[in-house]
């Protein structure tokens, strides 16, 4: 028996060694994901969201809309306004159906959310950020910021734990106006193919060409206004957009 053990017993000790090694990997990597969790739960902390309307626009809340939660690093302008997810700026969604505009309602399943970046609300890179809520409950515009719908009052908020954040809506976002001015005129483009689609006229608006972009056209020939038309022709179902230009027939 003796003689038997020591002859295998170099393969034994390679076997046993090989068995080692594995083991011994095993654990800096169960090690290294460990240390990574930890750090990752240091430098990020969790948000919910604790949603009220205000008595001023409840009346005008519909109980049933998409909610946009905006993150920004800028502290310049309200985040809503920028709607494409950049470098610093960050947009969350989810739908709501049955919203108490008396109640509010309690946010809190970050798993809910549809969100731009690689993080969810469990784990937002601690800093500091302005926050606004929109409520989009327009269902023929294409943008959260068509006129009716709800946002509330951007907020600078710093993240260094877990945080339930209070936000109220209780602006409602008003009717575009266009200046009274003798270079500027609106323009409404009717879509032949949209209207035929859908068996009534559908007028087509740019969401992006407002306030200040709006004003910015201004300076467009009529060539690359017909640029935009062609960019925009039905690539969206049943939206509608106002084009400001110089005033020149098209």
């Amino acid at each position: 028996m003796l003689r038997s053990m020591t002859a295998r017993s170099p393969t034994a000790c390679n076997n046993m060694i090989r068995s080692l090694k594995h083991q011994i990997v095993l654990l800096a990597i169960v090690s290294a994901c460990n240390a990574f969790d930890v750090c990752a739960q240091q430098s990020s902390a969790a948000l919910s969201l604790d949603l009220s309307v205000s008595r001023t626009v409840a009346a005008s809340c519909a109980s049933s809309g998409r909610l946009f939660l905006f993150l920004s690093e800028d502290a310049v302008g309200e985040p809503r306004t920028d709607l494409g997810p950049s470098q610093g700026h960050h947009i969350f969604a989810r739908n709501i159906v049955g919203l108490d505009a008396d109640k509010g309602v309690q946010l809190s399943d970050a798993g809910a959310w549809t969100g731009t970046p690689e993080w969810s609300l469990d784990n937002i890179p601690k800093g500091t950020y302005s926050v606004q809520l929109l409520w989009d409950q327009d269902t023929l515009g294409s943008s959260p910021n068509e006129a009716g719908n709800l946002h509330s009052r951007s907020e600078r908020i710093t993240l260094k734990g877990p945080t339930v954040l209070s936000l109220s809506l209780d602006q409602v976002i008003p009717e575009r106006t266009i200046v009274d001015h003798p270079l500027m005129r609106e323009v409404s483009l009717r879509s032949d193919t949209l209207s035929t689609w859908w068996g009534r006229d559908v007028v087509l608006q740019d969401p992006r060409l407002d306030g200040r972009q709006g004003r910015i056209l201004l300076g467009l020939c009529s060539a690359e206004l017909a640029r935009l038309f062609t960019k925009h022709e039905g690539s969206s179902l049943g939206c509608t957009f106002h084009l400001f230009t110089h005033g020149r027939s098209l």
